[in-house]
């Protein structure tokens, strides 16, 4: 893979129409401009061996350092694009979100 284009085709021209949409996940410098710390934390539960439940908590919104978090929206979004995707299997049989 030469990294020229997406597979099995070419850029058509430079209008917004013919470009790939990629998400941004990081700012300036190289910083990260969006945290995954839940992502994090949902994948390293799934590690957990005989565990059949997740319950996570999380606050509604965080205020830490610069402008506020809505941990509990990202998370609630980071597991239904989980689920939605079946690319990712959790071994959990449910899982509870709680926010606070």
């Amino acid at each position: 893979m030469t990294g020229r284009g997406p597979p099995g085709g070419s850029r058509a021209g430079k209008r917004a129409v013919n470009k790939l949409t990629r998400p941004v996940l990081f700012g300036e410098n190289g910083s990260a401009t969006v945290e995954y710390d839940d992502y994090r934390d949902i994948v390293r539960s799934s590690l957990l061996v005989g565990v059949r439940y997740l319950a996570l908590a999380m606050m509604f919104e965080y205020r830490g350092g610069g402008r506020p978090t809505r941990s509990y929206d990202n998370t609630r979004n980071q597991l239904d694009a989980i689920y939605a995707s079946e690319r990712l299997r959790l071994p959990f049989d449910g899982v509870v979100l709680i926010g606070f």
